[in-house]
């Protein structure tokens, strides 16, 4: 795979594959094919993820804002 990402990079103007798949784990890919389209699947699943979890703590379900709401009860009755 070294040998035909370094083709991808230098066509494409790629980061080197140890910065890749330090921030993408790209050294999992075992297709060769379509090296450059499932490197951008990789990337397209990691920055899901991090979407995902932003998404949760700015838009908390209902059930999580009870909890929440119940733990700062909590807490001032402690600090009474």
């Amino acid at each position: 795979m070294k040998k035909e990402y370094e083709q991808l990079q230098k066509k494409h103007d790629l980061p080197t594959l140890n910065n890749m798949d330090k921030d993408f784990q790209i050294s999992t890919i075992e297709a060769k094919k379509f090296l450059l389209k499932e490197i951008a699947k990789k990337m397209n699943e990691k920055i899901e993820s991090y979407a995902n979890l932003l998404e949760q703590i700015l838009n908390p379900e209902s059930d999580t804002n009870k909890e929440l709401n119940l733990y700062r009860k909590l807490k001032e009755n402690l600090n009474r």
